[in-house]
């Protein structure tokens, strides 16, 4: 429910609440962080580094405000727990790389050999199909954008993300 309130809200251009709605999903779901390195690039293109900064501490706060109950008891539990990002799934659950023997499936080459390859398509699409809205771009905040073209860049970066991740299970595929 945070993640595509979010979307809605910034394909509104309502930025701030936009990322207190995607925060909110991250501390629900971690799979809403496959929309991260989108969101950074409509960040940047929409109120620059310096409002992108501050709308990823915006995310940050609320995901400090979120845990606090954890945070106060038990912090240093909680922040190793909470988004253990290098946690690797058991192999029978996989569902994309359930090919792979599980030697392969659970090696950190894999895992940074599948993030290399995210980053890069993520890189050819943004180069290739967000090229027509450069000056969108340098505009920083331009009208140029429509609803479409933010949710296209977030739900593309999504399913990106959802093509490269190793640890891709049942649920995530149930979410998307």
């Amino acid at each position: 429910f945070f993640a595509y309130a979010a979307v809605l809200l910034f394909t509104q251009r309502r930025w701030r609440l936009g990322c207190v709605m995607y925060s909110l999903g991250v501390s629900v779901k971690m799979n809403v962080m496959l929309f991260a390195p989108s969101l950074l690039y409509l960040l940047i293109s929409a109120k620059g580094v310096k409002g992108a900064v501050a709308h990823i501490c915006l995310c940050a706060i609320v995901q400090v405000v979120v845990g606090f109950p954890f945070l106060s008891s038990y912090p240093l539990e909680y922040i190793a727990s909470s988004f253990e990002v290098g946690r690797v799934f058991m192999h029978k659950w996989s569902v994309n790389l359930r090919w792979l023997p599980e030697d392969v499936f659970v090696s950190k080459q894999l895992s940074i050999a599948l993030l290399m390859a995210h980053l890069s398509f993520l890189g050819l699409f943004y180069a290739r199909h967000l090229h027509p809205h450069k000056e969108w771009l340098k505009r920083l905040g331009g009208t140029t954008a429509s609803p479409a073209f933010v949710a296209r860049v977030l739900f593309v970066g999504n399913f990106v993300g959802i093509a490269f991740f190793r640890t891709m299970h049942y649920q995530f595929y149930t979410w998307y």
